[in-house]
């Protein structure tokens, strides 16, 4: 079983190291290879990527400012 869908795996899109999670990123790269549906995995993949894109862009509008202690 592994070694049949190794080949599959090393075609599957790259999706690592762009903050999304590692067990979604290998979820998606075995349904891909078992040819099974990805829908579901992408639409938590497009989630995650909003909220980073989100989080990044709040960050970098914030860089510089004074740091706010915690209550």
């Amino acid at each position: 079983m592994f070694t049949s869908t190794l080949p599959a795996l090393r075609r599957a899109p790259l999706v690592f190291g762009r903050g999304l999670s590692t067990s979604s990123s290998l979820k998606l790269a075995k349904a891909q290879a078992s040819g099974d549906d990805t829908s579901d995995i992408e639409s938590k993949i497009s989630e995650e990527q909003t909220k980073l894109n989100t989080n990044i862009a709040t960050d970098q509008a914030h860089a510089g400012d004074p740091s706010k202690g915690v209550a």
